[in-house]
């Protein structure tokens, strides 16, 4: 038995295996952290869309489709009475007659389903890519030969 005081060879070891264990999961839960965290910190910046904006939208596009119906038929448009509507409709026109707030922005287009082609539309430029809240309803008009069979309304808020 050896009974002087040197260190015997597996203790002067730096680290050990349970040693490193701990560090590595200290450092995997400290990432962990930061990406669970961080983009709760940023998203007060990103720029979406509301449930405000949703209403805003979804009231419009109700607005609009029951003023210009036909009596006694829901969802079918008044050719004459739209495009009088829609006529020089510019987005401040547009947001008086919807009733939204001064400070919204409004595009509403109507396309026919089949050719997806343009037959109105009126307000705001819309980019694509920008974030917007959109109501859709499909519709038909008085006239055939407008939106034949049916056409696509969107009101497009932001």
């Amino acid at each position: 038995m050896n009974r002087d005081h040197t260190p015997s060879a597996g203790r002067d070891r730096g680290q050990t295996a349970q040693d490193f264990a701990v560090g590595i999961g200290l450092f995997l839960l400290a990432v962990a952290f930061v990406f669970a965290f961080v983009p709760q910190v940023v998203s007060p910046y990103d720029v979406g869309v509301g449930a405000s904006e949703s209403a805003q939208a979804d009231r419009a596009a109700s607005l609009i489709v029951g003023n210009l119906s036909v009596e006694d038929r829901p969802n079918e448009l008044n050719a004459s009475r739209t495009t009088t509507y829609f006529t020089g409709a510019d987005v401040d026109t547009l947001r008086d007659r919807t009733g939204l707030p001064f400070t919204a922005r409004i595009n509403v287009t109507v396309r026919n389903v089949t050719s997806d082609g343009l037959v109105w539309s009126g307000g705001a430029v819309h980019r694509e890519g920008r974030a917007t809240a959109a109501a859709t309803r499909i519709v038909r008009t008085n006239e055939p030969t407008s939106c034949d069979p049916v056409c696509r309304m969107t009101v497009r808020v932001w």
